[in-house]
C-alpha cells in the first residue's frame, strides 16, 4: 500500500487506512465518494480502472492489486 494511495484515500475519509479496510463500510464511502476515488487514483497513477473493475474493488487492498497488476491503459 503505497503512501500515495493512502494519501488519496485520506482525502475521501478520516477511518484509519488499512488494507483490509473496506471502502464503504469500513471507510464510510458513499457512491459518489468511491467514483471520486476512483478518478483521483487514475489522475495519480496514469491508469484507466473500466467499470468492470470498478465493482470489484471492494477493499484498499484490491486497489493495490489492481494497481501493482499493471497495464491499465
Amino acid at each position: 500500500m503505497s503512501e500515495e494511495l493512502i494519501a488519496i484515500i485520506e482525502q475521501f475519509t478520516n477511518a484509519p487506512i488499512l488494507p483490509e479496510s473496506r471502502l464503504k463500510e469500513d471507510l464510510g464511502l458513499d457512491s459518489m465518494q468511491l467514483i471520486h476515488l476512483v478518478t483521483a487514483v487514475e489522475d495519480a497513477f496514469f491508469v484507466m480502472i473500466p467499470d468492470s473493475d470498478f465493482d470489484k474493488l471492494y477493499t484498499v487492498s484490491d486497489i493495490t492489486t489492481f494497481l501493482d497488476m499493471g497495464d491499465h491503459h
